[in-house]
């Protein structure tokens, strides 16, 4: 999903209604938060962790 995406950007300013999407932090966030769910994708297929292993909020 594209940071410009409409839905990703309608849902951000829903939550935090002051951001700024062009916003450095917010941007910054946004690539933070790729990296996160890729290196989660790399653990799970190479079978290191599980995705039961996650909360269930995730």
């Amino acid at each position: 999903m594209a940071s410009s995406d409409p839905a990703l950007v309608g849902f951000i300013i829903k939550i935090i209604p002051s951001a700024n999407i062009s916003d450095e932090w917010v941007q910054s966030d946004w690539a933070s938060l790729r990296v996160v769910e890729n290196l989660v994708d790399v653990l799970i297929a190479k079978n290191l962790i599980m995705f039961m292993d996650l909360p269930n909020g995730a």
